[in-house]
């Protein structure tokens, strides 16, 4: 007599504390490829409701924009990853390269720097991240 299998479905890759790490590490490194395999191909942003991006195409793009006049880095202050949402504590540090009159924060000069701590929720699905939406509580310039 056979024994029949029974077809067991396939486990959802992770995005966990770990995976969130790897993530933040690449993007402190402006590494599109390393942080971007982690989006889903319709990835929502939404930015302290002033930026608003969909898709790889407009993150690559504002990003790739953005880093050559201001130079950003993420600290992860606290977080929580649940399996469908990740919660962090963010504080990022923009350093402005040049002249930046129209920084979407608001202008700096060549040398200045502000940083902006916020509160940010990522929908998860399948291991990617689906969405992000950020709320700031303080901003401080330097």
């Amino acid at each position: 007599m056979a024994i029949r299998k029974k077809q067991r479905p396939v486990p959802e890759p992770l995005f966990d504390l770990d995976a969130f790490a790897d993530y933040i590490d690449a993007f402190n490194r402006d590494d599109f490829e390393g942080y971007g395999r982690y989006y889903a191909p319709a990835v929502r942003m939404n930015y302290n409701g002033r930026v608003l991006l969909e898709g790889h195409d407009a993150i690559r793009r504002f990003y790739a924009r953005m880093h050559r006049r201001v130079k950003q880095s993420i600290n992860i202050l606290d977080a929580v990853c649940q399996s469908d949402v990740l919660f962090a504590d963010i504080e990022g540090k923009f350093l402005a390269l040049d002249d930046v009159p129209d920084f979407s924060i608001g202008p700096l000069a060549r040398g200045e720097y502000m940083l902006s701590r916020s509160l940010a929720r990522y929908d998860l699905k399948a291991g990617l991240i689906m969405s992000v939406t950020t709320a700031r509580y303080a901003l401080e310039r330097g």
